[in-house]
């Protein structure tokens, strides 16, 4: 059975808002991992950009990066909450609500971040159609996201007990619209997109 847009939505959000209280000691405990992505980001995106990112979390990822004016977008009013409270610079921006439902904001934006998100989109087509206006010819998108390739790790975890949010969505559940690409299809072009991007970053 699919599931439309409107519940999608609801049922993450509810699934976020329940980690909400835990997110910060899972942070800590996984420093590492947190370090390493700030350090990346911070190499693709230079000071002082005006950078949206969809689905923040706390907002530790947006505030890393030290934007002129930074925007998150995110469905938990629990992260939202957090995140006001936990990074209170006017130069950045909380907003609530789907990514498919936000109006373009003006001017367009430098880099736009979506870190560990696009597992959890409905339609990613839908999503990256919503930012395009966005964007100018030079904007940056950047996207890290683990490959299928885990899945038996995060399992094994989730029996353990260690796993830090289970989504009561699954990933067999997703549509992607019109484009008819397969999961392990649309696996591969992101796995050939991050090759991709690792050779440039070797060949500079």
């Amino acid at each position: 059975m699919t599931t439309d847009l409107s519940t999608w939505n609801r049922r993450t959000a509810a699934a976020f808002d329940r980690h909400a209280p835990e997110r910060a000691r899972w942070l800590e405990r996984n420093c590492g991992y947190r370090d390493e992505l700030a350090r990346e980001y911070r190499f693709l995106i230079p000071p002082g950009q005006r950078v949206l990112e969809v689905g923040y979390g706390l907002g530790d990822l947006l505030a890393a990066v030290e934007p002129e004016r930074g925007v998150g977008v995110d469905l938990s009013t629990e992260m939202i909450a957090r995140a006001r409270r936990r990074h209170s610079s006017s130069r950045l921006v909380f907003l609530a609500g789907p990514i498919e439902e936000v109006e373009p904001p003006d001017p367009a934006f430098d880099a736009v971040i979506m870190s560990d998100v696009v597992g959890n989109l409905y339609d990613i087509r839908e999503v990256f159609q919503q930012i395009l206006p966005w964007c100018h010819p030079r904007t940056r998108l950047v996207l890290n996201a683990h490959s299928r390739l885990w899945e038996p790790a995060f399992r094994l975890a989730e029996r353990l007990g260690l796993r830090i949010l289970d989504l009561p969505v699954r990933y067999r559940e997703r549509t992607y619209g019109t484009t008819n690409i397969r999961r392990f299809h649309h696996g591969a072009l992101l796995m050939h997109m991050c090759a991709v991007a690792l050779t440039r970053l070797k060949c500079r």
